[in-house]
């Protein structure tokens, strides 16, 4: 029998790439009728006092944020998620929503920063060394944290337009994500080894605003 302790005990990584399987509530259908019934409803009924309720109001905010609706605001859905989590959180797991202090907030940068370069030294598949170097950047440049299945495409966008990334690396670096999305749907490959050594540079370099791309 495995010993391994369940996804939700499990300690948080930090630096993940994948943000790993959406959350799908769902219930058996009623015992009597055989209907099928609203998960939430049967959270609503069957969890304590307010623990329901609020778990229910959380959830829902949650596929806001997942999936939003056309024309809804995905940065207010978040926040209005967060400030829910804020509140309640004590309630639902008995553990208080705390947000992080500038001292802890920096001293998490680093410790996720550094895990990111170890991997990245490391990486051998080419979508990893991409993937984990617009990871690092990302950080760099703007001082959040990203992470997903957008990280080559709307990620990689926004991060092309700030100011503190180089055109030329900026440029390389989509070039490099398309190329590579092209080869994966053509069953061609991957990117070659010279271009990945240049996209692992971009990552580990020190400044990315005075990189060079084209002494690579």
């Amino acid at each position: 029998k495995s010993r391994r302790l369940p996804l939700y005990c499990s300690a948080i990584d930090i630096a993940a790439r994948d943000l790993g399987r959406c959350l799908k509530l769902s219930c058996t259908p009623d015992p009597d009728s055989g209907y099928a019934r609203d998960p939430l409803k049967v959270v609503r009924e069957l969890l304590p006092g307010n623990v329901g309720q609020a778990l229910s109001e959380q959830y829902s905010l949650c596929l806001k944020v997942e999936t939003p609706t056309e024309g809804a605001n995905r940065g207010e859905s978040l926040r209005q998620f967060l400030a829910h989590a804020e509140e309640h959180t004590l309630t639902i797991c008995g553990l208080p929503f705390k947000k992080l202090d500038k001292k802890s907030e920096k001293s998490f940068l680093a410790s996720r920063r550094q895990t990111l370069r170890s991997r990245l030294e490391g990486a051998q598949e080419p979508a990893h060394v991409l993937e984990l170097t617009i990871m690092l950047l990302y950080q760099t440049v703007k001082n959040q944290c990203v992470a997903g299945s957008l990280l080559t495409g709307p990620i990689l966008s926004l991060l092309s337009k700030e100011r503190k990334m180089p055109q030329e690396v900026a440029a390389f670096l989509e070039a490099s994500a398309s190329k590579a999305g092209n080869d994966a749907n053509s069953n061609g490959g991957a990117l070659d080894s010279v271009l990945v050594e240049s996209v692992r540079g971009c990552g580990l370099c020190k400044d990315i605003a005075k990189y060079d791309i084209s002494k690579r």
